[in-house]
């Protein structure tokens, strides 16, 4: 086969070289799609803190957001702390990288002092439910009746009363229930608890019952 003429020679030449720039574009990076795209892996790779690595406590007018958190880096290494900002009902909120440090500023520190005098006293973001078992009940006395004893000590209910299973291990028995009933309550509501009650059901005096409250 003889040579291209030169005119058919040149056009060949101009469409390898426009095929090659094409296929050249298509390997270029586009910056503004590989930044959304490194982005959305940082989103993706993100761990977001739980509400148990936070504090919270009540903020006074006029003092700044850096006055608090230098208060806390008295107590705590400051690259223990990832967020803070004020929220509602005039409150500071501080998170840190992990559950450890609340539970030591808990434990070891219940105030921060605000530019050497202004005492704070700080708090768990969230105080998780705990459960006590009531003992000794009999079946005939209402969970309302309990309820109302509780909260004649300031205890703060987080859950419905229940009862507690018999603990039968055989199947036509796994209904019957015990004389012991569950409730949640606030933590910071231990001390308020009583070793016993006594409970008047129906105004009846000699139908006394008292009970147990186990943590």
């Amino acid at each position: 086969m003889g040579d291209l003429p030169t005119n058919q020679k040149n056009l060949k030449e101009k469409l390898l070289n426009s095929s090659k720039k094409t296929m050249d574009k298509s390997k270029v990076t586009n910056p503004i799609t590989d930044c959304v795209a490194s982005a959305d892996n940082t989103i993706l790779n993100e761990t977001c803190p739980k509400k148990d690595q936070a504090i919270v406590f009540d903020s006074i007018d006029n003092i700044p957001q850096i006055d608090y958190v230098l208060a806390i880096c008295k107590l705590i290494p400051s690259k223990c702390i990832n967020y803070v900002s004020r929220i509602s009902n005039n409150r500071f909120c501080v998170y840190f990288t992990d559950k450890n440090s609340v539970d030591y500023l808990i434990e070891n520190h219940s105030n921060i002092v605000i530019n050497d005098h202004s005492s704070i006293k700080i708090r768990r973001l969230i105080n998780p439910a705990k459960r006590i078992i009531i003992s000794n009940v009999s079946p005939a006395i209402p969970n309302i009746s309990i309820k109302a004893l509780l909260q004649e000590h300031n205890i703060q209910l987080l859950s419905q009363i229940t009862h507690i299973n018999a603990g039968f291990n055989i199947k036509e028995l796994a209904h019957i229930l015990s004389f012991r009933r569950q409730v949640y309550i606030n933590p910071n509501d231990f001390a308020k608890l009583p070793s016993s009650l006594l409970i008047i059901h129906d105004n009846t005096p000699h139908r006394r019952h008292s009970f147990m409250l186990q943590m």
